[in-house]
């Protein structure tokens, strides 16, 4: 019951934002009692941090199943990039205006995952370049570079000001990253590669 709950609640708040979700809504979508809701989370708080943390997990699990099965860097950039598309493909950027202006402590623990995640990153640029496929460049200014622009896309202010969703902003960002740090002779093949892996969602 706690994974429907986990389920039904994640789909109103990303389609709709946190805060058209009550617990009344949630307990009619999902034709129980809110004294079944309370019986695994004590707040609405409680909930969003749970739908948070297993998108998170969702997420991660799924970038670690693909870096598993990739060997080179290119490979690799994709297995850590297209379940973040995919995944933002589901969200609508009215959860994220919410999520920052209600529960900025959560959006803060956003932000330090995505730090770690930084480092992978910048690891698989290392390899890329060892490998020949990717520029020479600065590595760590990079990844950096990089992590900073998805942030800055994702943001409300700036998917507002341009009229684009979440997944169209990390699309925009990745394929003009990945254009950018390509040998020449990798780009068309390597950039097919991610198109063709991400037709799933309209951009």
């Amino acid at each position: 019951m706690k994974e429907q709950i986990v389920k039904s609640a994640s789909e109103i708040m990303f389609r709709d934002g946190i805060r058209k979700l009550t617990m009344d809504t949630l307990a009619k979508s999902l034709r129980v009692s809110k004294k079944t809701l309370y019986a695994f989370f004590r707040s609405k708080d409680h909930l969003v941090e749970e739908v948070v943390q297993d998108t998170i997990c969702s997420l991660f699990s799924q970038q670690n199943e693909g870096l598993k099965n990739s060997g080179n860097a290119v490979e690799k950039i994709s297995a850590l990039f297209l379940p973040v598309y995919f995944t933002l493909g589901k969200i609508d950027r009215v959860f994220f205006e919410d999520l920052i202006q209600l529960y900025p402590r959560i959006w803060k623990e956003i932000e330090e995952v995505r730090k770690k995640r930084r480092e992978l990153l910048e690891d698989i640029l290392r390899q890329g370049v060892r490998e020949g496929v990717f520029r020479p460049m600065n590595c760590r200014a990079t990844a950096y570079l990089f992590s900073q622009s998805i942030h800055n896309f994702i943001s409300p202010d700036a998917l507002s000001m341009l009229g684009i969703s979440p997944a169209e902003g990390i699309y925009v960002v990745f394929s003009t990253f990945f254009m950018g740090i390509l040998m020449d002779r990798e780009q068309n093949d390597s950039l097919n590669l991610f198109k063709s892996n991400s037709t799933k969602i309209s951009v």
